[in-house]
């Protein structure tokens, strides 16, 4: 039970960059990055399609939250569903605009949609807001909450006609899409999260990067001579500066900038971008460090493509020894990776 992913867009380059990280990224035309709540957001809506992630395993209850701003104008359209890909999956709900500013809640199963009241909160064009979704899914049932700026605004039940034989249907959820407006409209998103058990609220993702050499040196530096300037890049570059590893055991650690924090840290999701040179076998996995000698490998290994680069994701809500992260300890944070096969 954990946060399960975020991304800001403050490291990408182009709305091109979105495919290393995303299942699916854009529609007809790839998104637009532009100036979001923090830095860099995503523009999304009729033509530029919609951002959906598919999740490695499946959930009865998920969460996700995304600042969000309406560009110009309202089309009934969805800004959050919830969904599961399989074919005999039974259970989807989703979060959209009626059309005037107002937002409702809709969910189906058994070929039945059933549609909550319209919310009493209305939402303005060109404001953003921190919009959150819970669901519950199980059979003959859909739990749902809406939460607007931190306030609940919709809650409720859905209930379905149960199937002869439940059994046989799969009421799980997987996958998570953010939309915009319809009607050949728009909007902003930035901030996004998906977890599996609680509302994280209006959340701030801030990007930092490896700003000095490790404890570690083991991977070739290309071109080099540093190796954290070879994989410091604010957005991705290619070949143009890598790290590599012929060797199995091999590591590489890099220091990582400081921040200056306020609040609550609900977690950080590390990323390396990475291939495989050619066809074969190859794992690699994260290592994080403190400033007091603790240290740790992830199990969750990770097997790059041949000749195509993917982000390795990890998502921590706990530090090196399993307490709250603070400001204290994401400054001292030590972070690389590990050939383990």
């Amino acid at each position: 039970m954990a946060l399960l992913f975020m991304d800001s867009f403050d490291h990408y380059l182009s709305p091109n960059d979105g495919r290393y990280k995303w299942t699916v990224f854009g529609g007809p035309l790839y998104p637009i990055l532009q100036a979001g709540r923090t830095n860099l957001g995503c523009k999304i809506g009729t033509y530029l399609g919609s951002l959906s992630q598919t999740l490695s395993l499946t959930y009865n209850t998920l969460y996700a939250g995304v600042a969000y701003k309406a560009l110009g104008t309202f089309g009934p359209s969805t800004i959050i569903e919830f969904s599961n890909c399989v074919s005999n999956s039974d259970s989807t709900i989703w979060l959209s605009h009626v059309g005037d500013g107002k937002i409702q809640t809709q969910g189906r199963q058994n070929l039945t949609v059933r549609t909550s009241s319209k919310s009493s909160f209305v939402m303005n064009t060109d404001v953003w807001y921190f919009i959150e979704l819970r669901a519950s899914s199980g059979a003959g049932s859909i739990q749902y909450e809406v939460r607007i700026n931190n306030v609940s605004v919709l809650s409720g039940i859905f209930s379905f006609p149960i199937r002869a034989h439940p059994e046989n249907y799969d009421y799980t959820l997987d996958r998570v899409t953010f939309s915009g407006p319809g009607g050949g409209f728009n909007a902003l998103v930035d901030d996004i999260y998906i977890d599996d058990s609680q509302f994280q609220g209006d959340i701030q993702i801030f990007v930092i990067r490896p700003n000095a050499e490790g404890i570690y040196l083991e991977w070739d530096p290309i071109p080099g001579p540093s190796h954290y300037q070879m994989v410091d890049d604010l957005v991705p570059d290619g070949d143009s500066t890598i790290i590599q590893s012929d060797t199995i055991g091999e590591r590489d650690m890099f220091e990582m900038e400081d921040v200056e924090l306020t609040g609550k840290i609900v977690g950080i999701q590390s990323l390396i971008l990475c291939q495989k040179e050619s066809a074969g076998e190859a794992l690699i996995a994260q290592m994080y460090a403190d400033g007091a000698g603790h240290e740790i490998t992830i199990p969750n290994e990770f097997s790059p493509s041949a000749s195509s680069y993917a982000y390795y994701i990890n998502v921590r809500e706990k530090n090196v020894i399993g307490l709250d992260w603070t400001t204290e300890d994401i400054n001292n944070l030590k972070f690389g990776v590990k050939r383990t096969v």
